[in-house]
């Protein structure tokens, strides 16, 4: 028999952040040029070079808070674009059920007549990808998680050290002068619902008493 800690496990979701814009010419003060690090991702017959040199200035970045630091490595301001689908598959049962990801809108000022927002760009909330036991905590306050802000050497047992993976989520702010928990608010604010509805279905079956 399956415990109901295990089948916990079997549920979730996964989020998916535009953490940063790579675009092809970089600006700086003398007007654009090509920027080496879209050339070092950008697929070349289907294989990118990856140029060594221009990856590891990347990776040795600690954090970035200002725009300028981020354009130094080739960065910009993250503008969004990303969709995406979901689909569980039952294989016993020949069926699919799926939807549509929700999309979080970086808007730069509110909804118009027509109910469409005008699209703006959010904060850059980059982090490098590494492993290893390297504590994230020049930004540890970027985070409403309170896993994560409470100080381990102050508390132990009542926080965990924040790693590089740890960072961003969804309350890092993506507004210029909101902290963590001003954006974890907007984003429940905008995600909730009024009601719900859901649908169910009930069968009979026949009850048979054996003589005996």
């Amino acid at each position: 028999m399956t415990s109901k800690v295990n089948a916990l496990t079997r549920e979730g979701y996964f989020e998916v952040y535009n953490m940063a814009d790579v675009p092809a010419q970089s600006k700086g003060p003398f007007g654009s040029a090509p920027n080496p690090l879209y050339t070092a991702i950008k697929h070349k017959a289907g294989v990118a070079p990856c140029t060594a040199d221009v990856l590891d200035v990347l990776k040795s970045v600690q954090v970035l808070t200002t725009a300028s630091d981020a354009l130094a490595v080739g960065l910009d301001s993250p503008t969004g674009k990303l969709m995406g689908s979901w689909a569980v598959l039952n294989t016993e049962q020949i069926a699919v059920y799926g939807g549509a990801q929700t999309a979080v809108l970086a808007a730069a000022a509110p909804l118009g007549v027509n109910g469409v927002a005008p699209e703006g760009a959010g904060l850059i909330n980059y982090s490098p990808q590494m492993t290893g036991d390297v504590p994230y905590q020049t930004v540890v306050n970027f985070t409403s998680d309170p896993l994560l802000i409470v100080p381990p050497n102050q508390f132990p047992g009542l926080g965990i050290i924040a790693q590089w993976w740890d960072l961003p989520d969804l309350s890092t702010p993506y507004i210029a002068g909101d902290d963590p928990q001003d954006q974890a608010e907007r984003l429940s604010n905008a995600l909730a619902k009024e009601f719900i509805m859901n649908d169910y279905v009930a069968t009979a079956r026949a009850l048979v008493e054996w003589p005996g």
